[in-house]
C-alpha cells in the first residue's frame, strides 16, 4: 500500500499543470506533436536560427512576449498577448485569439503546452507544443 501511494504522489507531482512561477522565463519551440484520439500523426520539428534565437517569453506580468526572427536574423513582426490561471486551464490570448491549455514542466529546463480540441463524434485532438528553456537551448546549441 505504501508503495501505491508513493507511485500515485509521484505521478501527480510530475504530471500537474505548471504553476506560473515555473514557466517564467523565455522559452525555444524545439518541435509540435499532433494527435488524433491518442493516436501520433505527426511532428512538425522546429528548426531554430542558432545565430538568433526566436523565442517565447513569459512575464511575471502576465504578459506573452514573443521574439521572433527570419533565417537571415531580421526581426519579426511581434504579437503580443497575455496569459491568467481560468477555471483548471491556462487561457493565453493573442490578437483575436484565445487558447485554453494546460502547461506542463518536467523540470526547469522543458515545457509542453497541451490544446485539445473536441471535434464531431467525440473525436478529440490534441497538440503539444514543446519549449526548452532559452539559456538551456543555448548551452546545448553550442
Amino acid at each position: 500500500m505504501k508503495k501505491l501511494v508513493s507511485i500515485i504522489l509521484f505521478f501527480i507531482l510530475f504530471t500537474s499543470q505548471a504553476q506560473e512561477a515555473d514557466f517564467i522565463g523565455k522559452w525555444v519551440h524545439t518541435h509540435t506533436d499532433y494527435y488524433s484520439n491518442d493516436k501520433l500523426d505527426n511532428i512538425e520539428k522546429a528548426v531554430p536560427n542558432k545565430k538568433c534565437v526566436s523565442y517565447i517569453e513569459f512575464t511575471k506580468e502576465g504578459q506573452i512576449i514573443p521574439q521572433m526572427y527570419s533565417l537571415d536574423c531580421s526581426k519579426q513582426k511581434d504579437n503580443p498577448g497575455t496569459y491568467k490561471y481560468n477555471d483548471g486551464f491556462w487561457t493565453l490570448s493573442q490578437k483575436n485569439e484565445t487558447y485554453n491549455v494546460k502547461l506542463i514542466t518536467g523540470d526547469n529546463n522543458d515545457l509542453q503546452m497541451i490544446m485539445e480540441i473536441k471535434g464531431e463524434e467525440g473525436f478529440i485532438k490534441k497538440i503539444i507544443v514543446n519549449f526548452l528553456k532559452y539559456d538551456y537551448f543555448i548551452v546545448l546549441n553550442e
